[in-house]
């Protein structure tokens, strides 16, 4: 019994050689393919990063468009889009200087001339 469990034992020997080789081979493969999966892991999660810091530009340049938009609405709301328009608003504010001026004048002269009848 000895002797046929010990020639079954030879007999089987290369196959057994064979599945441990191939079992060695295979343990080397799922150590490189968990390197991989660390490697693409850590890539994934930079490039979620970058994608995460890239919304934040981007958020960050839609409110500065908007802010930028609403202050270049303000400031193109004072600019005057005609010469004729503006001279008009000149004039209405010159208007109650020279109405006051010219009072002013108008009673000095009057003043003037009473002294001068006196």
């Amino acid at each position: 019994m000895k002797v046929d469990h010990l020639q079954k034992e030879q007999i089987e020997e290369p196959a057994v050689q064979q599945l441990q080789a191939e079992v060695s081979g295979l343990r080397q493969k799922i150590q490189e393919y968990n390197k991989q999966r660390m490697a693409l892991r850590a890539r994934a999660k930079a490039v979620e990063e970058k994608k995460e810091e890239i919304r934040s530009k981007i958020s960050q340049a839609g409110y500065d468009l908007l802010k930028h938009s609403t202050e270049s609405s303000k400031l193109l709301s004072k600019i005057f889009q005609s010469p004729a328009k503006l001279q008009l608003k000149v004039a209405a504010v010159n208007m109650p200087k020279d109405e006051e001026s010219t009072d002013a004048r108008q009673h000095t002269n009057e003043d003037a001339h009473a002294e001068k009848t006196n």
